[in-house]
């Protein structure tokens, strides 16, 4: 399975004035975003895409993807078709995702 993690959001939701990418806050020692990598690896996920243009977001394990359009929601997604593969989760990237959740959803039985 194929993980791209949407990360290429402006970030100027709830006045963020501090300069840091919401993606690349540090809770209890690691950035949100590394902590999904490490979480995703950890329960045998190896194919992670991140959608953004911040090189800051090049992680070790993972490829950096430069989605062409980027103004809306959609936008997002659809730019991304190129790197969908048969079985492909969408996760984002300014989520702080439980150890449960993340195995949940590693796990579940799907249908196409």
């Amino acid at each position: 399975m194929r993980v791209i993690i949407m990360a290429d959001g402006q970030g100027k939701r709830w006045n963020n004035y501090t300069g840091v990418p919401k993606h690349l806050t540090i809770v209890n020692g690691e950035t949100i975003l590394n902590r999904t990598v490490r979480l995703l690896k950890e329960n045998g996920i190896s194919d992670i895409y991140i959608t953004s243009h911040d090189k800051r977001y090049n992680i070790e394990g993972t490829t950096r993807y430069e989605p062409k359009n980027n103004v809306y929601e959609i936008d997002r997604f659809c730019a991304c078709y190129p790197i969908w593969e048969k079985e492909t989760l969408f996760m984002y990237g300014d989520v702080y995702y439980t150890e449960n959740a993340i195995k949940t959803i590693v796990n579940v039985n799907h249908r196409d």
